[in-house]
């Protein structure tokens, strides 16, 4: 039903579209991983008593490190271009990718269990979250709609990792 071809109405050949799973989760676990070296960076800096820009350097290499399977030297100056940990407004908020890529995909999956298009999942999610504003916090939000605390199972699925 997806995508026909403009010229000839036919469909994408079932064979292409397991090429394109094959290939779907290539380099999901460095990605997480990466995500989750640049958190924990923001996070370290921000909560640390850090004076000077070696102090700076040596722990970004120490974390890169210990999560990335690609070793960095003292070549490596990666928050030099990193601007969110330094745009003031940001301070140690750079988790929260991940944390939102994390809900959307376990909401997903609550579509998925019930059918993309099954009205009953449609009218709670209109209800419980996109009405609800700002009277409610976010984690409220969620639960209303889930019934449950967040799960990254969904998460881990989506990127094959699980």
């Amino acid at each position: 039903k997806f995508a026909p071809h403009f010229g000839t109405a036919e469909t994408i050949p079932g064979e292409l579209i397991k090429k394109m799973e094959t290939v779907k989760h290539f380099g999901s676990g460095n990605f997480v991983t990466r995500q989750n070296e640049l958190a924990y960076f923001d996070m370290h800096i921000h909560s640390s008593a850090i004076d000077n820009v070696e102090d700076l350097e040596q722990s970004q290499i120490e974390i890169a490190n210990s999560m990335s399977v690609i070793k960095r030297d003292s070549d490596y100056k990666m928050f030099a271009w990193f601007s969110h940990i330094f745009a003031g407004w940001y301070a140690a908020g750079y988790y929260s990718y991940m944390w939102a890529e994390i809900i959307e995909k376990d909401i997903l999956s609550q579509f998925k269990e019930n059918g993309m298009f099954d009205s009953g999942t449609a009218q709670s999610f209109l209800d419980t979250i996109l009405s609800a504003g700002s009277y409610k916090s976010g984690k409220e939000m969620f639960h209303d709609f889930m019934q449950r605390e967040v799960n990254v199972e969904a998460f881990l699925l989506e990127n094959g990792i699980s």
